[in-house]
């Protein structure tokens, strides 16, 4: 209970000069819960109605206000594991210190990487673990693990391949030239499986000239994928939902005579709707920030030059440019965006971000039509998947083609592990699971 508490009570850093109590992102996964619309970020939180927790049966109820197939993905989430009763009851508030383990590890230190230096993890075996479920949650290989934080991607490589490392675990390194070469010299020691990941340009539908769907689709008509996904790993794309998501069924509206996979980009096409849309000329400023390769929109900034409008750019650092673009009235127009699943379904691509009023979608997009489908897919995955999973995935469709954001890559993980490693195991939501590697 007090972790779904924190949960519901935390806040997420506020922009100077916006409202300081924003909900934090682990709240929308519980608001389904009694008692949850009292909740308020940064204020005390009691759940003792909606969370039912019985120490003496070792049991938990959950209350929830009406059925939602989606909560128990929510209570695998990190957000939903176990803190100890005396946790401070908003999270941030507590002083640098390891809570308690319930895995087969515990942690013995944990040293935070610098802004210029690298940190620590150190992990042990947990005394206290017992092996319920073989299949839920299975005991592992290694007695100890220590993970090494922050490192340059060249260094982490040359460690894995020259047997000091065993592991090097970073989506990053795909885009490093050491990996690519590490890949042709050992491919049997390089892993590079589907990721459950979509990144993305969003635009505001708010804000001209990206309020005219037209120039939204101009944008995703006129953009090269291939050029924008440069040295990264994955597979090409136009729609919201990845491969192996339910409700996935291959769709490119924006690729020449349209088709089931992208084939290039249709400038034509696009030209066609900026100048029926009659807002060439419109300044635009494309939105940077040092979170991951900023390439892409570089790129895009010279498309929308290409299109007719007056651009430039401008940064803001990390810490500051996801505040900004999850404000509600933000009038950022266009930037870098993404979705990594939090669960394995189709709603958490669509109904979680793509609502009226989400607090996760920066193109602040709007269809209260699409919003009542979306009520009613959830309501089939309950009792009809099938007829669910033809829903979502005509509802990925609807939004593909209303175009506030204009996806370009399914990423790929990218792993590469030392000669002396076996029983490589990948779980999309968290990665390469190193306790289940065998070393010899």
């Amino acid at each position: 209970r007090r972790a779904v508490e924190r949960a519901l009570a935390a806040q997420a850093p506020a922009l100077p000069g916006a409202p300081s109590r924003q909900p934090g992102p682990g709240g929308p996964y519980f608001a389904g819960l009694v008692g949850a619309s009292r909740c308020r970020p940064g204020a005390a939180c009691d759940m003792r109605r909606g969370v039912i927790a019985d120490d003496a049966t070792g049991t938990v109820e959950f209350h929830l206000v009406r059925p939602d197939p989606r909560f128990l993905y929510a209570l695998a989430l990190p957000f939903a594991f176990p803190v100890p009763d005396d946790a401070p009851a908003v999270p941030g508030d507590e002083p640098s210190t390891v809570l308690p383990a319930t895995g087969a590890y515990a942690i013995r230190g944990y040293r935070p990487a610098g802004a210029n230096g690298t940190g620590s993890v150190q992990l042990v075996r947990n005394p206290h673990f017992r092996v319920w479920s073989t299949l839920a949650r299975p005991d592992g290989f290694p007695d100890r693990l220590e993970v090494e934080l922050g490192g340059k991607a060249g260094d982490e490589l040359a460690a894995v391949e020259n047997g000091r490392a065993d592991v090097a675990s970073d989506p990053v390194l795909a885009l490093s030239q050491p990996f690519r070469q590490i890949a042709e010299r050992i491919p049997s020691q390089v892993h590079t499986p589907a990721a459950g990941q979509m990144l993305a340009v969003f635009m505001n539908t708010r804000v001209p000239p990206f309020d005219d769907v037209r120039v939204r689709r101009a944008l995703s008509f006129a953009l090269d994928r291939r050029r924008m996904a440069g040295g990264q790993v994955g597979s090409l794309t136009c729609q919201i939902l990845p491969p192996g998501i339910a409700g996935f069924r291959p769709y490119c509206p924006y690729t020449p005579g349209g088709g089931p996979a992208y084939a290039g980009r249709d400038l034509a096409a696009a030209k066609a709707l900026v100048r029926a849309s009659g807002t060439a000329g419109t300044p635009v400023t494309v939105w940077l920030t040092n979170a991951g390769p900023q390439g892409f929109l570089h790129y895009a900034a010279g498309v929308l030059e290409e299109l007719g409008y007056r651009v430039h750019t401008k940064f803001l650092p990390a810490p500051r440019y996801f505040p900004a673009i999850a404000d509600p009235k933000s009038t950022i127009q266009l930037g870098g965006y993404g979705w990594l699943q939090d669960y394995p379904a189709p709603s958490d691509f669509l109904s979680l971000i793509f609502r009226c009023g989400s607090p996760v979608d920066p193109s602040r997009f709007c269809d209260p039509g699409l919003d009542r489908l979306m009520d009613r897919a959830v309501r089939l995955d309950r009792t009809d998947p099938t007829a669910a999973n033809l829903l979502w995935a005509r509802i990925d469709r609807r939004v593909t083609d209303a175009a506030p954001w204009a996806p370009y890559i399914n990423d790929s993980a990218a792993d590469v592990v030392s000669a002396r490693v076996g029983n490589y195991a990948y779980n999309p939501q968290w990665g390469v699971l190193l306790e289940q590697l065998w070393v010899r």
